[in-house]
């Protein structure tokens, strides 16, 4: 998991579009048979991408709900959004 944390309003008004392409940017987290995501501290926000290929992924594939999260379980304290309601 990718860990972003907030950028300073002084250093967001001097940077570069590519700099900010590497800040905010949220891609490649589609990997077969893989879960992968980035969480950011802006919004506290975690953005996962899961591609099961060759059967069920894990939701909690690759990811350590502790060390990352300080919780049991990823959705302990976290709901999750499906703006395609397609479960």
């Amino acid at each position: 998991m990718n860990t972003r944390y907030s950028t300073g309003k002084e250093a967001f008004k001097h940077m570069t579009t590519q700099e900010l392409r590497e800040e905010f940017l949220v891609d490649g987290i589609f990997h077969a048979d893989e879960v992968s995501g980035v969480y950011s501290h802006i919004d506290r926000i975690v953005t996962m991408g899961a591609m099961p290929i060759k059967g069920e992924v894990d939701l909690e594939k690759n990811i350590d709900a502790m060390k990352e999260f300080g919780v049991e379980y990823f959705l302990q304290r976290r709901e999750i959004r499906d703006d395609q309601h397609r479960w």
